[in-house]
């Protein structure tokens, strides 16, 4: 009643109630036809589950090749499997031709995959922790895709500093190169060119990135 006697004396306390019982009317319409267009869907069929397409939407900043690259090896993960173990065999056959010992530790998740030795100092067994000791995290990609570190891969290469490497493999599924792209301190020395990938966290990182601080690396050691 008192909603009525404002609506007489105030015209437009009336329209904004016909505008509102409008909005909601509009609202319930909506709401059945959506129901109604649920129900052409509620039927299951009997039979294997099987895959009919894929859709991927693209950014537009970046390459549509390289994009679709990653989307491949991402969306088959025995593809992307067997590229994790043969870029840990070159690894492993890369550092055991320095002397080291190596052993895959991936299945730990600690952060990288692969710990190598150096050899101990034959009196005291001492080996230098940083030196002596590589916690190498491996990659496989075909040349000139990003490479992808998880956060806890990330948290890793900032906790470990100097004793942490990041090895990458090129091709490692057709004709890989013996020698890895190595980088000590990836945290150090490409924080600046990673891109933080917030809804699955990820840290990514350009090839182009890599290539110049390996190579920045290799000229220091040289």
């Amino acid at each position: 009643m008192n909603l009525k006697a404002r609506e007489m004396r105030e015209p437009d306390v009336a329209i904004a109630r016909q505008r509102a019982e409008n909005d909601l009317a509009d609202l319930t319409r909506t709401r059945i036809e959506r129901l109604a267009g649920l129900e052409r869907v509620t039927l299951a069929k009997h039979g294997p589950v099987r895959h009919v397409a894929t859709a991927l939407v693209l950014p537009s900043t970046r390459s549509v090749e390289e994009q679709i690259g990653v989307a491949l090896d991402d969306l088959d993960p025995e593809i992307r499997r067997m590229s994790e173990i043969a870029a840990e065999d070159v690894v492993i056959a890369y550092e055991s031709g320095r002397g080291f010992e190596c052993e895959r530790v991936g299945h730990l998740k600690i952060g990288f995959d692969v710990r190598s030795l150096g050899p101990a100092d034959p009196q005291t067994g001492h080996r230098d922790p940083v030196t002596g000791i590589r916690r190498i995290e491996v990659k496989g990609r075909r040349r000139g895709q990003p490479i992808r570190l998880t956060t806890n891969e990330w948290y890793k290469a900032t906790q470990l500093a100097d004793s942490y490497w990041l090895y990458v493999v090129w091709n490692p599924l057709d004709s890989p190169e013996a020698e890895p792209m190595r980088i000590q301190n990836p945290a150090k020395h490409l924080d600046h060119a990673t891109r933080e990938v917030i809804a699955a966290r990820y840290y990514d990182i350009s090839a182009e990135a890599i290539l110049n601080a390996a190579e920045k690396q290799r000229e220091l050691l040289l």
